[in-house]
């Protein structure tokens, strides 16, 4: 995402499926070299080392800041080309989106790089077993061999 000026980006973004808004964090603004002045109404972010303004927000009712849209330009993040590719053949393996590569069987299919340390969300659901039943500590060899006190104890009179 970009601000007044092309060369400020929000690097190293995250990807929160059914989010419905972006959020920016103050404190990784701030490590990026800006300070945040906030007001009753708005909301200046600053460069520390010019003071120059590098964008503005309005508060609104719900106390949320939100950046000016006429004046900043907001830009849709690239999702990871080796994930998007891994999610449109059906969360294939990578290893395989790899050997597809190789053999050029997918038109216009980027270089894929294995990425074994992370797993996506559907693929760690399709991986989840049930924990199996435990074994019996007694076997019977005839009906009513083992009988289990189901209810009691009874009053007979």
């Amino acid at each position: 995402m970009c601000l007044n000026n092309k060369n400020i980006m929000a690097g190293n973004v995250l990807l929160v499926e059914d989010m419905e808004h972006n959020l920016l964090s103050v404190s990784q603004i701030c490590d990026k070299g800006h300070y945040m002045i906030f007001y009753s109404l708005n909301c200046q972010i600053r460069y520390v080392k010019t003071n120059r303004l590098v964008g503005t927000t309005t508060r609104t009712p719900s106390n949320i800041y939100i950046l000016d849209e006429n004046k900043e330009d907001c830009y849709l993040g690239n999702e990871d080309e080796n994930w998007l590719w891994h999610k449109r053949l059906g969360n294939i393996n990578f290893e395989i989106l790899i050997q597809l590569n190789k053999k050029e069987a997918i038109r216009d299919l980027p270089f894929i790089k294995n990425l074994i340390i992370s797993i996506c969300k559907q693929c760690q659901h399709g991986k989840q077993t049930r924990v199996k039943f435990k074994t019996k500590e007694y076997s019977t060899t005839k009906p009513l061999e083992l009988i289990l006190d189901a209810c009691g104890p009874m009053r007979t009179k």
